[in-house]
């Protein structure tokens, strides 16, 4: 097994950051698609199994723009390779 571990394996590429996302439709048999034909995994998914003491709030904050952070973030979450992620910044 890798480094990291997720809750549904799945073809879906893109996470949806806004706290309030649905990632199925009310009775569970699909993926809800965007505008464009897109599907996405929402946070409850994609980060809850790690950041077990985060609220989803505290994730949407902390996703929003993940990627496009920079090489400092990137140090940073190598540098913590391991780690909970604790503080708030």
């Amino acid at each position: 097994m890798g480094l990291f571990k997720g809750d549904v394996k799945t073809h879906l590429f893109s996470i949806n950051v806004d706290a309030d996302a649905q990632m199925f439709t009310d009775d569970g048999s699909f993926v809800l698609l965007d505008d464009e034909g897109q599907g996405a995994v929402t946070l409850d998914f994609a980060c809850v199994s790690c950041h077990l003491d985060k609220d989803i709030e505290w994730l949407a904050h902390k996703a929003k723009n993940f990627h496009k952070r920079g090489s400092h973030s990137a140090k940073k979450w190598a540098s913590r390779q391991g780690q909970r992620d604790d503080d708030d910044d």
